[in-house]
């Protein structure tokens, strides 16, 4: 009877935990994430695909204005619209690309994206104007 309790805690006690920590770290993300910061010139000194370093994004840029967004990035290139969605920029082209910001501040840019079946994540860092 005991041992049955003390599984029932344990398990109970590890479910409460977990959601715990994934709602605080998502509190967490949201605040981070300023919308009016991304406006400007950004560029990938680190990229992963499907959580192995890659280098194929080596001098991919991002340049955003108020409405619009540019990149060399491969099958994304070009200039389009953008919008700013439950902290996802979601570029409208087609067809549409949904990058899921992780982490912007003044400097630097950290964001998930799915391309060609594969997981990116990027991590990008401000450059100055005229770069």
């Amino acid at each position: 009877m005991y041992r049955k309790l003390f599984l029932i805690l344990i398990i109970s006690g590890a479910f409460a935990g977990c959601g715990g920590e994934n709602a605080k770290d998502t509190k967490e993300t949201l605040s981070l994430v300023d919308s009016t910061q991304l406006e400007g010139n950004w560029q990938i000194y680190y990229a992963e695909r499907s959580s192995v370093p890659t280098g194929v994004l080596q001098n991919t840029f991002f340049s955003f204005t108020a409405d619009s967004m540019e990149t060399n990035m491969p099958t994304q290139a070009g200039r389009s619209s953008y919008s700013w969605i439950d902290g996802s920029i979601v570029r409208e082209a087609q067809p549409p690309s949904f990058y899921e910001v992780k982490k912007l501040n003044k400097d630097s840019l950290t964001m998930h994206v799915e391309l060609e079946g594969f997981n990116f994540e990027l991590f990008l860092q401000r450059t100055p104007e005229g770069e």
